[in-house]
């Protein structure tokens, strides 16, 4: 089987797997729930909430992978702190602009840094897409951090008048940062991957259902930034960054598309980044148009609460 039709194979079951993720997740949306939120718009009020601030730790379970790497899913787990910040609907929309903030924090529980160990033919390296997967999805890695930030932007005043933020209903950033070690012959680099993204989001799901039946469906749209850090990064090893990444370039921009499900403790990503690149400082594996999926099980603890 050749590997073209491996992936497309990948794809085909990839998009059959999120249709049947969003169609469940629809599923569990009580149909009353739409009913009471009409009545709530034709009488022109919301339904009084506490001012509510959680914080939970958080437990994280993650199968993720870049359909350009030709490999499975790698799993991770990690523990981390995640924070909630929530503003009643009876305050006055004139003078609050967001709805809800959220973040997180977590790593990777592995003691060690994983190893990539460099394959040569010819003299020539023969599994660089393994070097720009890493650098494309750095969560993948032992020792990990990542930092998620969201927040959603208050509804219109008016629900029948145009308003960006029906289109646009909050923002989002990600920063990730790893340690890896690729190793060469008998020369070994400590490298640090580093991601960036931040942009804007929609969300399909209504946000009373959202926050009572904990179900999501949202799609983005960001920049985002990927980099080479560490003691590979330094001005005195850009001919060993030519070597092994075939350009000596450190930083590299793009955009990126995402889709997220989540119904209760389990999150479905997409995410199609298009970084950019000249044709000289291309890398297999991370720059032009790749596709990465991730599968997540997360367990949320509270240990604080305050209304």
């Amino acid at each position: 089987m050749s590997s073209q039709s491996s992936t497309q194979k990948v794809v085909y079951c990839t998009i059959l797997f999120l249709i049947l993720t969003s169609s469940f997740a629809i599923a569990q949306i009580p149909k009353g729930k739409f009913e009471w939120e009409e009545e709530v718009e034709i009488a022109g009020t919301e339904p009084t909430i506490p001012d509510t601030t959680k914080i939970f730790l958080m437990g994280m379970g993650d199968l993720q992978n870049s359909l350009g790497s030709g490999d499975g899913f790698q799993a991770n787990t990690g523990l981390g702190i995640r924070f909630n910040r929530f503003w009643p609907g009876n305050l006055d929309k004139k003078k609050k602009f967001f709805r809800e903030i959220e973040f997180d924090l977590y790593v990777n529980v592995a003691s060690t840094a994983d190893s990539i160990f460099i394959d040569q033919n010819n003299g020539a390296i023969s599994n660089r897409r393994s070097l720009g997967n890493y650098l494309l999805v750095p969560m993948n890695s032992g020792q990990a951090a990542v930092f998620n930030l969201k927040g959603f932007f208050i509804e219109p005043n008016n629900p029948n008048l145009i308003n960006w933020r029906k289109l646009v209903n909050g923002f989002y950033g990600q920063v990730i940062a790893s340690n890896s070690r690729w190793v060469i012959d008998d020369k070994s680099y400590n490298v640090t991957g580093g991601s960036f993204k931040i942009g804007f989001f929609h969300e399909f799901v209504p946000m009373w259902i959202r926050r009572t039946e904990d179900v999501s469906i949202q799609v983005g749209l960001s920049y985002s930034m990927r980099g080479v850090f560490g003691d590979l990064a330094t001005p005195t090893e850009s001919i060993n960054r030519m070597e092994l990444l075939g350009t000596e370039q450190t930083i590299f921009h793009g955009v990126e598309a995402n889709i997220e499900f989540i119904v209760k403790s389990v999150k479905v990503q997409v995410a199609i980044p298009f970084i950019f690149a000249k044709p000289e400082s291309n890398i297999p594996g991370l720059t032009n148009m790749q596709f990465v999926t991730a599968l997540k099980f997360i367990a949320d603890v509270p240990v604080g609460k305050k209304t």
